[in-house]
């Protein structure tokens, strides 16, 4: 098991309820999807930044060139903002099911 994968565990909770309090529940499938879509967009755009500074670093490393230092804080930074849209998505995720669960919870008291 990765070390941290209980502590991203503890983030994604925190994110869903800090998420919920500010902009309350997730009323339908459609607005969990749009919400869902949202974030992994900007998951992707950060992958994308990470892949182009991955090709960019190895462009100059086949160069043999020593002046790497700010490329990899830049790929670093992006990688950190990757994780936590990551952790968004599944924030979202968590409160889909929590809505699901609610919808079929009132449906059982009808």
């Amino acid at each position: 098991m990765n070390v941290v994968e209980k502590q991203v565990h503890a983030l994604v909770c925190a994110e869903a309820m800090a998420a919920a309090y500010a902009h309350g529940p997730i009323h339908s499938p459609h607005e969990g999807w749009a919400i869902l879509k949202e974030e992994v967009d900007e998951a992707d755009f950060e992958m994308t930044v990470v892949r182009e500074n991955i090709e960019e670093l190895w462009a100059r490393v086949k160069r043999n060139s020593d002046k790497n230092s700010n490329l990899i804080r830049d790929t670093k930074e992006h990688a950190i903002k990757l994780a936590c849209e990551a952790i968004q998505c599944a924030a979202v995720c968590r409160r889909i099911v929590n809505m699901e669960k609610v919808v079929i919870d009132n449906a059982q008291k009808l």
